[in-house]
């Protein structure tokens, strides 16, 4: 008989690295008087929960609820034939009790079966306290089913498991380092296929499936040419032009690499010579990157950060940023530390931060902007692309 698991899972995570995250929750439900989590995903980019409690993905918007007691027990309940209950058994290495039932969010009449099962397991289980870990991310029919039908007590668990998910083990950062490392080295596959006459969305498909071959699981590609000035990055929706001579491309490569870890990159490049207004605007976005990187140290407030950022692109006469423009990364796209006002995150040395600095220079309004990774270290952020150089690309 052929071992399904290693045939078919290419980037598995350790079960001792799975062990270690499943103790340190433990401990912290143990701490806050919780019986059991639950998490309910339906995607990959912001869907990390799932896979971080049992190592496989939830995806194409079918919602997999898992439920993590304090015994350490898991039950999953997703979508599919309650005969023949998934993910397989070969693949749910850590899920002790699988649960499959034919519903979907587009079906209004079987909104509730998912529910019903989740609050029958409560019940029986006699649940007292219970914590929802994603509480934006879980059906409205789910809690409230929760609250109708048992008599837990239900909490917002998601702060406790965010404290140790954001900060990155040994085995964890392996798996970072090889999404840089596909990130990285994707600036030069498009340098190699980027041409005149190529369309937006035929340069995005080329490099998804480089991606793809390499080890990544989901990529979003988010990228916008124009001529005479550095474009912003538009979704792949509105992707139809077709790149000229002279032209700007910024591309932002924010893709899952092996085993599931996200990553990103930005980059302009210009089919041409980059004028010096252009090249001043990036350089500015840098220094201004690198600035910020040095606070990224341990006990720093992550909300500490944004206001000094303002701070600064005032005192240059520059216009604030309003956006995201900084965040943690792992198993989902946008992760703890968010660096907003609301977030009181304590930095901690192995947090994984994406930097992404979007700045107009005064006077002539030129655009600049870029990214990278950096990690949380004493000396600050370590910038994990340090082998690439940050600068426009000039394709010849």
């Amino acid at each position: 008989m052929p071992d399904l698991f290693k045939e078919r899972i290419r980037f598995p995570m350790s079960l001792s690295e799975l062990g270690r995250r499943h103790t340190a929750v433990k401990a912290a439900m143990e701490k806050e008087g919780i019986d059991m989590l639950l998490m309910s995903n339906d995607n990959q980019f912001l869907g990390g929960y799932i896979r971080y409690f049992t190592d496989i993905p939830a995806g194409n918007a079918y919602p997999m609820t898992v439920m993590f007691e304090k015994t350490g027990e898991i039950t999953s309940i997703c979508m599919g034939i309650p005969s023949q209950p998934g993910p397989p058994p070969w693949a749910a290495r850590v899920i002790t009790n699988r649960i499959s039932i034919p519903y979907f969010r587009s079906l209004n009449y079987t909104h509730s079966y998912d529910a019903d099962a989740i609050a029958k397991l409560v019940k029986d289980k006699n649940i007292k306290k219970l914590g929802i870990v994603g509480m934006g991310m879980v059906s409205h029919v789910i809690i409230s089913t929760i609250k109708e039908k048992t008599s837990a007590e239900v909490v917002n668990a998601t702060p406790l498991v965010d404290k140790i998910k954001a900060v990155k083990s040994a085995e964890e950062l392996e798996f970072v380092k090889m999404s840089v490392k596909m990130h990285e080295e994707s600036i030069g596959h498009i340098k190699s296929i980027l041409k005149p006459g190529m369309y937006e969305y035929e340069l995005r498909a080329e490099l998804a499936r480089w991606l793809k071959v390499y080890g990544s699981e989901e990529q979003l590609l988010i990228l916008q040419s124009q001529s005479e000035k550095v474009p912003h990055i538009i979704p792949q929706f509105y992707q139809n032009r077709q790149i000229q001579k002279g032209d700007y491309v910024t591309v932002l490569n924010e893709s899952s690499g092996p085993g599931g870890f996200y990553a990103e990159i930005m980059r302009t490049f210009v089919l041409g010579e980059p004028s010096k207004t252009a090249v001043e605007a990036y350089d500015t976005a840098v220094e201004l990157q690198k600035w910020v990187a040095e606070m990224l140290r341990p006990g720093v407030a992550a909300n500490s950060i944004w206001p000094k950022y303002n701070a600064r692109l005032r005192e240059m006469g520059m216009p604030i940023e309003e956006r995201l423009f900084m965040h943690g990364q792992g198993y989902d796209l946008v992760e703890m530390p968010g660096f907003g006002e609301g977030d009181d995150t304590i930095l901690e040395e192995g947090m994984f931060i994406a930097l992404h600095p979007n700045v107009y220079l005064p006077g002539n309004n030129e655009h600049g902007v870029c990214c990278e990774q950096f990690l949380v270290t004493p000396q600050g952020g370590l910038n994990m692309y340090s082998l690439n150089k940050q600068e426009i690309v000039i394709v010849e």
